[in-house]
């Protein structure tokens, strides 16, 4: 199974690459799966940025996506579209580290993904469609479902994506595709009129809230890589470390780039848990 990359460059979104990050995360899957090809799919502007990184191919098939300001994971399923013409495959984020390789009962599964994240009512900050509906005055239609529902599910993290069923998975960027190009919400999505008062997290949603909702649409169960992304023990990720958030503090880029910077690569967490390098 081929493991793709993707970087979408928008007008919108400030460029703060953090290359080290990309340089370790790329050599650790080239680690952990030294048979697999890593793909990097990505936009013309930006593919010379990746020439040394030994990617098995550069495609430059984002570019000339709609550009919108407040969905820049947009790129990402334009990109898993592109990564099914291959056939089954597991997309990446670059501020996720394989320290072991992933499981083989993970790879074989119809969908997976990293962990189910955040419950839809909890974090009005990251997913609420509440303020969306309050500011902007209307919702896309499986977003009204969700609401007039209030049923609690989790939206679900999507640090690594893939699968073996390559109609679902594709099934799951066109509703993603055909709720972002509908013209009743485009200023949403633009942050313009109405829309660019509405502060949460709209990208989180379009991408992570849809998988969950189109899941128990669909009644598809999701394999997960962690059971569960806040384990206190932090064992599992001793294998496995997204960074999230984590990856705007400076004293961790440092550490890093030290590491990327030594030779060969120092490619064993230190401790567990997401803030070890």
């Amino acid at each position: 199974m081929n493991f793709y990359y993707s970087f979408w460059q928008t007008r919108y979104r400030p460029v703060n690459l953090q290359l080290d990050m990309w340089r370790l995360s790329v050599e650790l899957v080239k680690k952990s799966h030294p048979k697999s090809k890593i793909c990097l799919i990505t936009d013309s502007k930006s593919a010379p940025l990746f020439k040394t990184f030994g990617f098995s191919s550069i495609s430059t098939k984002l570019d000339g996506i709609q550009d919108f300001q407040k969905v820049w994971s947009l790129g990402k399923i334009y990109a898993y579209k592109e990564a099914l013409k291959d056939g089954p495959f597991i997309h990446i984020d670059a501020d996720v580290f394989l320290w072991q390789p992933l499981p083989d009962n993970l790879l074989s599964s119809k969908l997976f993904a990293q962990s189910e994240d955040k419950e839809v009512w909890s974090d009005p900050g990251y997913v609420s469609l509440e303020e969306v509906l309050q500011k902007y005055k209307k919702l896309p239609k499986a977003w009204k479902k969700i609401l007039d529902a209030k049923e609690n599910f989790k939206t679900i993290n999507m640090g690594i994506f893939g699968g073996t069923d390559t109609k679902v998975i594709s099934k799951y960027c066109d509703f993603v595709l055909n709720m972002v190009a509908d013209k009743e919400y485009q200023d949403l999505w633009a942050g313009v009129g109405l829309g660019k008062d509405v502060v949460t997290c709209l990208a989180c949603m379009v991408e992570q809230l849809n998988l969950a909702h189109f899941v128990r649409e669909n009644k598809i169960k999701p394999t997960f890589l962690l059971d569960d992304v806040e384990d206190s023990t932090k064992k599992a990720h001793l294998r496995y470390t997204h960074l999230m958030g984590l990856k705007n503090n400076p004293e961790i880029m440092r550490s890093i780039s030290k590491r990327v910077r030594t030779t060969p690569y120092n490619l064993k967490p230190r401790q567990p848990g997401f803030t070890s390098w």
